[in-house]
């Protein structure tokens, strides 16, 4: 059962999922319990740990330590969902069990989304650590909201643990998709960007562990699978929206249809190589029969696509396979 806000309730909960992370759990707890931002819960799911995961954080006589133990193994996505039913906090910020916050992390995140309430969720820089600690490279998000919804749609650029969301925000979209075993982050980040603008602060204010046994090394191809499924579903949602008519005053057939034409184009842009060479290069590829071709390929895809809204319109097919159809014409075309 979801819980509620009331007003005795925390203004940020903590939210941790973890499985067999003793290494370097303590250090990640204590991080936290060291924030100069003291209005917070810290809710821990402890994913059927066999080590002494529970023993670790069992030890700490703290109230704001809630601790959620699975009966069995669940997986990092349903942990997490698990976590957001039961966090009580208006803001819900991500911690994983190897990583290390900065002091003011949550006071400066909190500053942020106070000031951006346009902004449903706000990452930071992250440093880049290894085993023992030691920087050995910095994680970057885009400043700009616009810049980060276009950068999203070529991967993920936002590292999961530094981010603090709105919790209704993130109940809205539905909280993580239990489909997504991998790269549950990226799907969500494009289910909220299409909804909101993702905020960024521009300070390191957490460190981001890498090695050989976190998730995103034991599990590298597997979340590059499901990067490529989060895509492909944002691309369908995207082409399902200007497919059906929206109401606005320039709702035509004609005009929808461009507007499709358009995100192909722009998609094809996005998945093409980068182009190599000078102007005269580039003037080369524009010119002779590589222009006529490319030309009689635009008249081709404005015919189907054109096609497609006039059979949506008259009901001899519907939003789901004509998007699907399109998504395929893009993705056909990636190189």
């Amino acid at each position: 059962m979801e819980e509620r806000s009331t007003p005795n309730d925390p203004a940020v909960t903590v939210l941790m999922a973890v499985r067999n992370g003793e290494r370097h759990l303590r250090a990640a707890i204590e991080s936290v319990l060291e924030q100069t931002f003291l209005d917070f819960e810290f809710l821990i799911v402890d994913d059927a740990s066999a080590d002494a995961t529970g023993v670790v954080i069992s030890s700490y006589d703290d109230p704001r330590i809630r601790l959620v133990e699975n009966s069995e193994h669940r997986g990092l996505t349903a942990s997490l969902n698990r976590g957001v039913g039961l966090a009580r906090g208006r803001y819900l910020a991500r911690m994983d069990a190897d990583d290390l916050s900065d002091p003011e992390r949550l006071e400066r995140q909190v500053e942020f989304l106070e000031a951006h309430p346009e902004c449903a969720l706000v990452a930071t820089y992250a440093r880049k650590i290894d085993s023992n600690g030691s920087e050995v490279g910095v994680a970057r998000t885009p400043v700009s909201a616009e810049e980060t919804r276009q950068l999203l749609r070529r991967g993920n650029c936002i590292t999961h643990g530094t981010v603090m969301i709105r919790s209704d925000a993130l109940r809205r979209v539905g909280a993580y998709d239990p489909a997504m075993e991998r790269s549950q982050d990226y799907d969500l980040w494009l289910r909220l960007s299409e909804q909101s603008d993702l905020g960024t602060l521009p300070e390191f204010l957490y460190s981001w562990r890498e090695h050989d046994a976190s998730i995103s090394g034991r599990h590298l191809a597997q979340q590059d699978r499901f990067a490529e499924l989060a895509r492909h579903r944002a691309l369908l949602r995207r082409v399902g929206a200007l497919l059906v008519p929206s109401g606005s005053e320039d709702d035509s057939a004609d005009a929808r249809a461009l507007r499709v034409l358009d995100l192909i184009r722009e998609e094809q842009a996005l998945r093409a190589p980068p182009a190599q060479g000078g102007w005269l290069v580039r003037w080369w590829r524009r010119a002779g029969p590589a222009s006529r071709r490319r030309r009689l390929r635009e008249r081709e895809q404005w015919s189907a696509v054109h096609e497609l809204v006039s059979e949506l319109d008259s009901g001899r097919a519907d939003t789901d396979a004509a998007s699907a159809a399109i998504v395929g014409w893009i993705e056909a075309a990636a190189p």
